[in-house]
């Protein structure tokens, strides 16, 4: 799980591990959208929600009780984003943002041992850097290098 650094998407690639965007992310970057085009980005923003909404609701179901009909439903909800924008700040975040993998969008739906932010692995950063007196993760280290 992870909100689209980088290092994290190398790390991701080269271990081969599936990875998890993080949906506080996804939302604030759509908050942003606002102050670009008021109309595009409350509405880019309203249908986000209403999709992380249904991802939620669905996450809260026995996990083989999720069909693959569902998952579709929820791809097929978020594609309801993919309009001509007037603003390019818009348009650039939405054609972003579909590129994602729409698995790795929904994975907390489908994998209970991931959440639907990355709140805990910021926390375990954080703490890393305060008693490691600052430095990064030995695994970042060696993808940054």
């Amino acid at each position: 799980m992870h909100d689209g650094f980088p290092a994290y998407i190398t790390l991701s690639n080269k271990t081969k591990n599936p990875q998890g965007w993080c949906w506080a992310h996804i939302i604030k970057g759509a908050e942003e959208l606002i102050k670009y085009n008021k109309h595009e980005g409350e509405y880019i923003l309203r249908l986000i929600k209403h999709v992380f909404d249904i991802a939620k609701d669905l996450s809260k179901r026995d996990e083989k009780s999720i069909t693959e009909e569902d998952m579709d439903n929820l791809d097929t909800e978020l594609r309801q984003i993919d309009t001509p924008y007037e603003s390019k700040k818009c348009s650039g975040f939405v054609r972003n943002f579909l590129k994602k993998n729409i698995g790795d969008l929904f994975r907390f739906v489908i994998d209970r041992s991931v959440g639907s932010t990355n709140n805990r692995a910021e926390r375990a950063i954080v703490t890393y850097g305060k008693v490691s007196g600052g430095q990064d993760p030995p695994r970042v280290q060696m993808i940054l290098q």
